[in-house]
């Protein structure tokens, strides 16, 4: 089993330890309370309406499991209150922007590759590799996390996410090996989610469990009416092309996202579900280490154990549907990885998107150096989460 602590780099150590003994001592550094936390996004963004109000249960649901599961130390709590107030600031944002320039989500989209499947099933590898045609674009991290700009002022979204990410990678550990991430690549759109308070960008930075069987279990049709206009804004920063998007998390919920996005160009990967979920576990370790002090590594493999199971049965009972069936096409990952131009050549022709000899040449260049840099493994085991590779073989054969 892998350890339950880790201490934190000198610096960020130093950082937790003050912070720590401030707060004992009384002085409420960090504040996780609701109302100071809506407040300080007013403050900051000068605006009061944060729209339809479901965003409040998602948000309390997510300050409840931060007390309770959690145990989170004096910099977990930090980081947590700066993505918290984030996400309300942009929510203020993105409420304003639909009242000042409603004709702004109006328009359709142009037919947006929509890439899904369980988490660690090659989502990412496709993402990139499709955004480097010249005719689509993958939308970057920097505006996924904060999608609107603060009106009137210097726009300096991309500076403060270069930034952020800089300080966030020596705490979590061999975070790129595992996962690659920066500003300026192409993300996942839970990023971009975090604003309903109904994402699973929250378990993705810390270990909170009941927010995610919460989660598992709740209505999702105002996320993908929010999900639906949020891309609309930014279509209008792409005059002329297609979008590239992935989010694992669309794989439960087939029905809403093509409800929402009926144009949408929806690929299915599918993977050995028992490699993704410890491939994930290990992935969240590296980010909850630095956030807790106490890390489950069983219980979170657990939880994404779970989570696995209920995307692979709710996407099969939508699957049931011909005509979702249809918009979909599948891929299997030991294709992607063996023959990825194939692979990409295959999605091209099924939605009949024209091939062109700049893309071929971009995407044989991006592999090259992607096989360079897996030379730098992810290395897991099931016994590091205290599983047993044969007992979830047939947890998952039974689905």
């Amino acid at each position: 089993m892998l350890p339950s602590h880790f201490s934190l780099p000198l610096p960020y150590r130093l950082l937790d330890y003050f912070g720590g003994k401030l707060e004992a001592l009384g002085f409420p550094i960090v504040s996780l309370d609701q109302k100071s936390l809506l407040r300080r996004a007013e403050q900051i963004t000068g605006l009061s309406d944060f729209g339809d109000p479901y965003y409040q249960e998602g948000l309390s649901v997510l300050l409840h499991s931060i007390e309770k599961d959690a145990q989170l130390r004096f910099f977990g709590k930090l980081v947590i209150r700066i993505v918290i107030i984030n996400y309300l600031t942009q929510r203020l944002l993105f409420i304003q922007a639909k009242k000042k320039i409603p004709k702004n989500i109006q328009g359709g989209l142009q037919e947006p590759f929509i890439i899904t499947g369980i988490h660690r099933s090659g989502t990412t590898f496709l993402l990139r590799m499709l955004s480097m045609d010249p005719q689509h674009e993958g939308i970057p991290f920097w505006r996924l996390y904060r999608p609107f700009s603060i009106p009137g002022r210097i726009d300096l979204r991309r500076i403060r996410s270069a930034v952020e990410l800089s300080i966030l990678r020596p705490v979590f550990r061999n975070i790129d090996a595992k996962h690659v991430i920066r500003g300026e690549k192409p993300e996942e759109s839970a990023w971009m989610m975090g604003l309903t308070f109904y994402s699973i960008v929250y378990w993705i930075l810390a270990p909170v469990s009941s927010y995610v069987e919460w989660l598992l279990n709740v209505d999702m049709s105002k996320y993908y009416q929010d999900y639906s206009s949020l891309l609309q804004f930014h279509q209008k920063a792409l005059p002329g092309k297609s979008m590239v998007l992935k989010a694992p998390d669309h794989t439960p919920d087939m029905d809403m996202l093509l409800s929402e996005v009926p144009n949408a160009r929806v690929i299915q990967l599918h993977r050995d579900p028992t490699t993704c979920v410890i491939s994930l576990s290990s992935l969240f370790y590296s980010t909850h280490a630095a956030m807790t002090e106490d890390i489950q590594a069983k219980g979170m493999c657990e939880v994404n154990k779970r989570m696995a199971a209920h995307f692979i049965r709710a996407n099969k009972e939508a699957r049931q549907d011909e005509d979702i069936n249809r918009s979909i096409f599948d891929i299997e990952y030991e294709d992607l990885i063996d023959d990825p131009i194939g692979t990409v050549k295959g999605i091209y022709h099924y939605f009949n998107v024209p091939w062109s000899d700049e893309f071929d040449i971009c995407l044989r260049e991006f592999i090259k150096k992607q096989l360079k840099r897996n030379q730098k493994r992810h290395n897991y085991l099931p016994e590091q989460f205290g599983q047993v590779r044969q007992e979830l073989d047939a947890f998952f054969d039974a689905l």
